[in-house]
Protein backbone atom coordinates (compact mmCIF):
# COMPACT_ATOMS: atom_id res chain seq x y z
CA UNK A 1 0.00 0.00 0.00
CA UNK A 2 3.00 2.36 0.31
CA UNK A 3 2.61 3.48 -3.29
CA UNK A 4 -0.83 4.86 -2.42
CA UNK A 5 -0.07 6.59 0.86
CA UNK A 6 1.04 9.84 -0.79
CA UNK A 7 -2.46 10.47 -2.14
CA UNK A 8 -3.85 13.42 -0.18
CA UNK A 9 -7.48 13.58 0.93
CA UNK A 10 -9.61 15.65 -1.41
CA UNK A 11 -12.79 17.49 -0.61
CA UNK A 12 -15.27 18.97 -3.02
CA UNK A 13 -13.99 22.46 -2.30
CA UNK A 14 -10.36 21.50 -2.87
CA UNK A 15 -10.84 19.85 -6.24
CA UNK A 16 -9.44 21.72 -9.20
CA UNK A 17 -11.69 22.61 -12.10
CA UNK A 18 -10.18 19.99 -14.39
CA UNK A 19 -11.07 17.13 -12.06
CA UNK A 20 -10.43 14.27 -14.47
CA UNK A 21 -6.93 15.26 -15.52
CA UNK A 22 -5.93 16.27 -11.97
CA UNK A 23 -6.85 12.87 -10.60
CA UNK A 24 -4.96 11.18 -13.41
CA UNK A 25 -1.92 13.33 -12.80
CA UNK A 26 -1.93 12.66 -9.07
CA UNK A 27 -2.10 8.90 -9.53
CA UNK A 28 0.54 9.05 -12.26
CA UNK A 29 2.95 11.07 -10.09
CA UNK A 30 2.47 8.63 -7.21
CA UNK A 31 3.14 5.58 -9.37
CA UNK A 32 6.13 7.21 -11.08
CA UNK A 33 7.67 8.14 -7.74
CA UNK A 34 7.37 4.56 -6.54
CA UNK A 35 8.80 3.16 -9.77
CA UNK A 36 11.76 5.54 -9.68
CA UNK A 37 12.58 4.50 -6.13
CA UNK A 38 12.46 0.80 -6.88
CA UNK A 39 13.47 0.49 -10.54
CA UNK A 40 16.94 -0.87 -9.81
CA UNK A 41 15.58 -3.98 -8.13
CA UNK A 42 12.03 -4.42 -9.37
CA UNK A 43 10.54 -5.41 -12.72
CA UNK A 44 7.01 -4.33 -13.60
CA UNK A 45 4.95 -6.67 -15.75
CA UNK A 46 1.49 -6.68 -17.31
CA UNK A 47 -1.12 -8.99 -15.87
CA UNK A 48 0.59 -12.38 -16.20
CA UNK A 49 -1.17 -14.04 -13.29
CA UNK A 50 -3.11 -16.44 -15.50
CA UNK A 51 -0.04 -17.21 -17.58
CA UNK A 52 1.97 -17.93 -14.45
CA UNK A 53 -0.67 -20.40 -13.29
CA UNK A 54 0.24 -22.63 -16.27
CA UNK A 55 3.52 -23.50 -14.62
CA UNK A 56 2.20 -24.33 -11.16
CA UNK A 57 2.45 -28.01 -10.28
CA UNK A 58 1.06 -27.28 -6.80
CA UNK A 59 -1.77 -25.03 -7.94
CA UNK A 60 -4.20 -25.85 -5.10
CA UNK A 61 -1.80 -24.35 -2.55
CA UNK A 62 -1.99 -20.98 -4.34
CA UNK A 63 -5.58 -20.20 -3.33
CA UNK A 64 -4.69 -18.38 -0.08
CA UNK A 65 -2.21 -16.27 -2.04
CA UNK A 66 -4.86 -15.38 -4.62
CA UNK A 67 -7.25 -14.42 -1.81
CA UNK A 68 -4.59 -12.13 -0.35
CA UNK A 69 -3.82 -10.60 -3.73
CA UNK A 70 -7.49 -9.93 -4.38
CA UNK A 71 -7.87 -8.32 -0.97
CA UNK A 72 -4.87 -6.09 -1.71
CA UNK A 73 -6.60 -4.76 -4.81
CA UNK A 74 -9.86 -4.23 -2.95
CA UNK A 75 -8.01 -2.40 -0.14
CA UNK A 76 -6.23 -0.21 -2.69
CA UNK A 77 -9.57 0.78 -4.21
CA UNK A 78 -10.96 1.58 -0.78
CA UNK A 79 -8.05 4.02 -0.27
CA UNK A 80 -8.65 5.66 -3.64
CA UNK A 81 -12.39 5.87 -3.00
CA UNK A 82 -11.74 7.49 0.39
CA UNK A 83 -9.90 10.23 -1.53
CA UNK A 84 -12.88 10.63 -3.88
CA UNK A 85 -10.97 9.09 -6.76
CA UNK A 86 -12.78 6.88 -9.23
CA UNK A 87 -10.37 4.15 -10.37
CA UNK A 88 -12.14 1.62 -12.62
CA UNK A 89 -10.07 -1.52 -13.06
CA UNK A 90 -9.98 -4.47 -15.40
CA UNK A 91 -7.34 -7.05 -16.21
CA UNK A 92 -5.65 -4.48 -18.43
CA UNK A 93 -5.49 -1.91 -15.62
CA UNK A 94 -3.39 -3.88 -13.14
CA UNK A 95 0.12 -5.20 -13.28
CA UNK A 96 2.49 -7.10 -11.04
CA UNK A 97 5.95 -6.36 -9.78
CA UNK A 98 8.64 -8.80 -8.79
CA UNK A 99 12.26 -8.62 -7.76
CA UNK A 100 14.73 -9.13 -10.57
CA UNK A 101 16.11 -12.23 -8.88
CA UNK A 102 12.73 -13.98 -8.64
CA UNK A 103 11.51 -16.49 -11.23
CA UNK A 104 8.76 -15.06 -13.42
CA UNK A 105 6.45 -18.05 -12.97
CA UNK A 106 6.52 -18.09 -9.15
CA UNK A 107 3.24 -16.37 -8.41
CA UNK A 108 4.13 -15.92 -4.72
CA UNK A 109 6.83 -13.49 -5.86
CA UNK A 110 4.31 -11.29 -7.69
CA UNK A 111 3.07 -8.16 -5.96
CA UNK A 112 0.12 -6.12 -7.05
CA UNK A 113 1.01 -2.91 -8.86
CA UNK A 114 -1.42 -0.25 -10.08
CA UNK A 115 0.03 1.58 -13.07
CA UNK A 116 -1.28 4.89 -14.38
CA UNK A 117 -4.97 4.55 -15.18
CA UNK A 118 -6.24 6.84 -17.94
CA UNK A 119 -9.82 6.34 -16.72
CA UNK A 120 -9.12 7.60 -13.20
CA UNK A 121 -10.99 10.76 -12.29
CA UNK A 122 -12.36 12.70 -9.35
CA UNK A 123 -15.73 11.38 -8.26
CA UNK A 124 -18.58 13.61 -9.37
CA UNK A 125 -22.31 13.60 -9.84
CA UNK A 126 -21.74 12.31 -13.37
CA UNK A 127 -20.90 8.90 -11.93
CA UNK A 128 -23.73 6.49 -11.02
CA UNK A 129 -24.54 6.19 -7.35
CA UNK A 130 -23.19 2.63 -7.35
CA UNK A 131 -19.75 3.54 -8.76
CA UNK A 132 -17.83 2.36 -5.69
CA UNK A 133 -19.61 -0.99 -5.50
CA UNK A 134 -19.29 -1.47 -9.26
CA UNK A 135 -15.53 -0.92 -9.17
CA UNK A 136 -15.08 -3.26 -6.22
CA UNK A 137 -17.12 -5.94 -8.02
CA UNK A 138 -14.93 -5.54 -11.13
CA UNK A 139 -11.82 -5.90 -8.98
CA UNK A 140 -13.07 -9.16 -7.52
CA UNK A 141 -14.06 -10.46 -10.95
CA UNK A 142 -10.42 -10.19 -12.11
CA UNK A 143 -9.57 -13.06 -9.78
CA UNK A 144 -12.68 -15.12 -10.54
CA UNK A 145 -11.13 -17.35 -13.20
CA UNK A 146 -7.74 -17.83 -11.44
CA UNK A 147 -9.54 -18.90 -8.28
CA UNK A 148 -11.88 -21.18 -10.24
CA UNK A 149 -8.91 -22.91 -11.87
CA UNK A 150 -7.23 -23.28 -8.49
CA UNK A 151 -10.31 -24.85 -6.92
CA UNK A 152 -10.75 -27.20 -9.86
CA UNK A 153 -7.13 -28.32 -9.58
CA UNK A 154 -7.71 -29.09 -5.90
CA UNK A 155 -10.80 -31.24 -6.50
CA UNK A 156 -10.23 -34.94 -7.31
CA UNK A 157 -13.97 -35.48 -7.89
CA UNK A 158 -16.42 -34.19 -10.51
CA UNK A 159 -17.26 -30.56 -9.75
CA UNK A 160 -20.56 -28.81 -10.39
CA UNK A 161 -20.16 -25.20 -11.54
CA UNK A 162 -22.91 -22.66 -12.06
CA UNK A 163 -23.65 -21.18 -15.46
CA UNK A 164 -21.76 -17.92 -14.89
CA UNK A 165 -18.59 -19.78 -13.88
CA UNK A 166 -18.76 -22.09 -16.91
CA UNK A 167 -19.29 -19.11 -19.21
CA UNK A 168 -16.28 -17.36 -17.66
CA UNK A 169 -14.09 -20.43 -18.15
CA UNK A 170 -15.24 -20.89 -21.76
CA UNK A 171 -14.38 -17.26 -22.53
CA UNK A 172 -11.01 -17.66 -20.83
CA UNK A 173 -10.12 -20.80 -22.82
CA UNK A 174 -11.19 -19.10 -26.03
CA UNK A 175 -9.09 -15.99 -25.32
CA UNK A 176 -6.04 -17.85 -23.97
CA UNK A 177 -5.76 -21.23 -25.74
CA UNK A 178 -1.98 -21.45 -25.20
CA UNK A 179 -2.31 -21.43 -21.41
CA UNK A 180 -3.49 -25.07 -21.43
CA UNK A 181 -5.94 -24.43 -18.61
CA UNK A 182 -8.40 -26.85 -20.22
CA UNK A 183 -6.75 -29.61 -18.21
CA UNK A 184 -8.26 -28.17 -15.03
CA UNK A 185 -11.76 -28.28 -16.57
CA UNK A 186 -11.92 -32.00 -17.31
CA UNK A 187 -13.62 -32.85 -14.00
CA UNK A 188 -16.47 -30.36 -14.40
CA UNK A 189 -19.78 -32.19 -14.59
CA UNK A 190 -22.20 -31.48 -16.09
CA UNK A 191 -20.69 -29.37 -18.86
CA UNK A 192 -22.46 -26.69 -20.83
CA UNK A 193 -22.26 -27.06 -24.60
CA UNK A 194 -20.14 -23.91 -24.82
CA UNK A 195 -17.53 -25.07 -22.33
CA UNK A 196 -17.46 -28.67 -23.64
CA UNK A 197 -16.76 -27.40 -27.14
CA UNK A 198 -14.03 -25.06 -25.96
CA UNK A 199 -12.28 -27.82 -24.01
CA UNK A 200 -12.49 -30.23 -26.97
CA UNK A 201 -11.29 -27.52 -29.34
CA UNK A 202 -8.27 -26.56 -27.22
CA UNK A 203 -7.24 -30.19 -26.90
CA UNK A 204 -7.67 -30.86 -30.62
CA UNK A 205 -5.59 -27.91 -31.78
CA UNK A 206 -2.82 -29.03 -29.41
CA UNK A 207 -2.83 -32.45 -31.15
CA UNK A 208 -4.33 -34.16 -28.08
CA UNK A 209 -6.88 -35.93 -30.25
CA UNK A 210 -7.52 -38.91 -27.96
CA UNK A 211 -8.31 -36.66 -25.01
CA UNK A 212 -10.45 -34.38 -27.17
CA UNK A 213 -12.42 -37.35 -28.48
CA UNK A 214 -12.95 -38.57 -24.90
CA UNK A 215 -14.47 -35.20 -24.02
CA UNK A 216 -16.72 -35.30 -27.10
CA UNK A 217 -17.89 -38.87 -26.51
CA UNK A 218 -18.55 -38.18 -22.84
CA UNK A 219 -20.56 -35.09 -23.74
CA UNK A 220 -22.68 -36.83 -26.40
CA UNK A 221 -23.02 -40.10 -24.48
CA UNK A 222 -20.94 -42.34 -26.72
CA UNK A 223 -19.11 -42.63 -30.06
CA UNK A 224 -20.29 -40.10 -32.61
CA UNK A 225 -22.06 -41.52 -35.68
CA UNK A 226 -20.57 -40.60 -39.04
CA UNK A 227 -23.31 -39.15 -41.27
CA UNK A 228 -23.60 -40.31 -44.85
CA UNK A 229 -22.35 -37.89 -47.48
CA UNK A 230 -25.22 -35.78 -48.75
CA UNK A 231 -27.14 -35.89 -45.47
CA UNK A 232 -29.00 -32.57 -45.08
CA UNK A 233 -27.35 -30.29 -42.49
CA UNK A 234 -30.63 -29.91 -40.58
CA UNK A 235 -30.83 -33.69 -40.19
CA UNK A 236 -27.26 -33.81 -38.83
CA UNK A 237 -28.08 -31.00 -36.41
CA UNK A 238 -31.14 -32.86 -35.09
CA UNK A 239 -29.13 -36.09 -34.74
CA UNK A 240 -26.42 -34.51 -32.61
CA UNK A 241 -28.89 -32.41 -30.65
CA UNK A 242 -30.90 -35.54 -29.79
CA UNK A 243 -27.76 -37.42 -28.79
CA UNK A 244 -26.94 -34.70 -26.27
CA UNK A 245 -30.51 -34.56 -24.98
CA UNK A 246 -30.46 -38.31 -24.32
CA UNK A 247 -27.09 -38.03 -22.57
CA UNK A 248 -28.47 -35.32 -20.25
CA UNK A 249 -31.57 -37.40 -19.48
CA UNK A 250 -29.42 -40.46 -18.79
CA UNK A 251 -27.30 -38.47 -16.33
CA UNK A 252 -30.46 -37.32 -14.55
CA UNK A 253 -31.72 -40.89 -14.36
CA UNK A 254 -28.50 -42.00 -12.70
CA UNK A 255 -28.59 -39.14 -10.22
CA UNK A 256 -25.77 -37.16 -11.81
CA UNK A 257 -27.56 -33.84 -12.20
CA UNK A 258 -29.91 -33.58 -9.24
CA UNK A 259 -29.40 -29.99 -8.17
CA UNK A 260 -29.32 -27.71 -11.20
CA UNK A 261 -30.93 -24.36 -11.80
CA UNK A 262 -33.00 -23.95 -14.94
CA UNK A 263 -30.56 -21.58 -16.65
CA UNK A 264 -27.70 -24.07 -16.33
CA UNK A 265 -29.86 -27.02 -17.35
CA UNK A 266 -30.91 -25.26 -20.56
CA UNK A 267 -27.29 -24.61 -21.53
CA UNK A 268 -26.38 -28.29 -21.18
CA UNK A 269 -28.24 -28.98 -24.42
CA UNK A 270 -27.02 -28.36 -27.95
CA UNK A 271 -29.81 -26.16 -29.28
CA UNK A 272 -27.78 -24.27 -31.89
CA UNK A 273 -26.94 -25.57 -35.38
CA UNK A 274 -23.82 -23.40 -35.33
CA UNK A 275 -22.63 -25.17 -32.16
CA UNK A 276 -23.15 -28.57 -33.79
CA UNK A 277 -20.98 -27.42 -36.71
CA UNK A 278 -18.25 -26.39 -34.28
CA UNK A 279 -18.41 -29.71 -32.44
CA UNK A 280 -18.07 -31.60 -35.74
CA UNK A 281 -15.05 -29.42 -36.59
CA UNK A 282 -13.36 -30.89 -33.54
CA UNK A 283 -14.39 -34.41 -34.54
CA UNK A 284 -12.91 -33.94 -38.02
CA UNK A 285 -9.67 -32.52 -36.62
CA UNK A 286 -9.32 -35.50 -34.26
CA UNK A 287 -9.88 -37.88 -37.17
CA UNK A 288 -7.10 -36.12 -39.10
CA UNK A 289 -4.65 -36.21 -36.20
CA UNK A 290 -5.34 -39.89 -35.58
CA UNK A 291 -5.11 -40.58 -39.34
CA UNK A 292 -8.46 -42.34 -39.37
CA UNK A 293 -9.73 -43.59 -42.77
CA UNK A 294 -12.96 -41.59 -42.43
CA UNK A 295 -11.22 -38.24 -41.91
CA UNK A 296 -12.04 -36.97 -45.40
CA UNK A 297 -15.73 -37.80 -44.96
CA UNK A 298 -15.84 -35.96 -41.62
CA UNK A 299 -14.32 -32.86 -43.24
CA UNK A 300 -16.74 -32.99 -46.16
CA UNK A 301 -19.63 -33.25 -43.68
CA UNK A 302 -18.40 -30.37 -41.56
CA UNK A 303 -17.78 -28.16 -44.59
CA UNK A 304 -21.44 -28.65 -45.52
CA UNK A 305 -22.39 -27.74 -41.95
CA UNK A 306 -20.17 -24.67 -42.10
CA UNK A 307 -21.75 -23.52 -45.35
CA UNK A 308 -25.23 -23.99 -43.89
CA UNK A 309 -24.80 -22.61 -40.38
CA UNK A 310 -21.58 -20.56 -40.06
CA UNK A 311 -20.68 -19.03 -43.42
CA UNK A 312 -22.69 -15.86 -42.79
CA UNK A 313 -20.60 -15.18 -39.65
CA UNK A 314 -17.21 -15.85 -41.20
CA UNK A 315 -14.56 -18.15 -39.68
CA UNK A 316 -13.85 -17.50 -36.00
CA UNK A 317 -11.20 -20.16 -35.40
CA UNK A 318 -8.45 -22.08 -37.14
CA UNK A 319 -10.70 -25.08 -37.72
CA UNK A 320 -13.46 -22.92 -39.12
CA UNK A 321 -10.97 -21.42 -41.57
CA UNK A 322 -10.12 -24.93 -42.75
CA UNK A 323 -13.81 -25.38 -43.53
CA UNK A 324 -14.33 -21.94 -45.05
CA UNK A 325 -11.48 -22.27 -47.54
CA UNK A 326 -11.24 -26.07 -47.85
CA UNK A 327 -7.60 -25.89 -46.81
CA UNK A 328 -7.36 -29.68 -47.00
CA UNK A 329 -8.53 -29.56 -50.66
CA UNK A 330 -10.91 -32.46 -50.00
CA UNK A 331 -13.57 -31.03 -52.31
CA UNK A 332 -11.07 -31.02 -55.17
CA UNK A 333 -10.48 -34.77 -54.95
Amino acid sequence: MDRLETLKPATRSSRPKDDRHSARAQVKRTCRKHVDAQKKNVIYLPNLLLEALCCQETLPSKLPYLDTLQQSLVDALHILHAHYISFPVSTADIAFSRHRDEKWNEIQSLKLYLPFNKNACWASDRLPSSWKADQLACAESIFHVPKLLTRLAASPRPTVLDLASQQALAAHLRDHPTYQHDRYCLNISPLTAELAHQIAYCLAVRNMAEKSREVLESFFGGPLPLPELGTPPDTIYRTFSNLRARAVESAKHHGGNNILDQDLEAKLLVDSPAMVARFVCCVAECASILKQPDKRQWWLIVMDLYDAFLSDQGPNSRLERVCAFDLNHYRDK
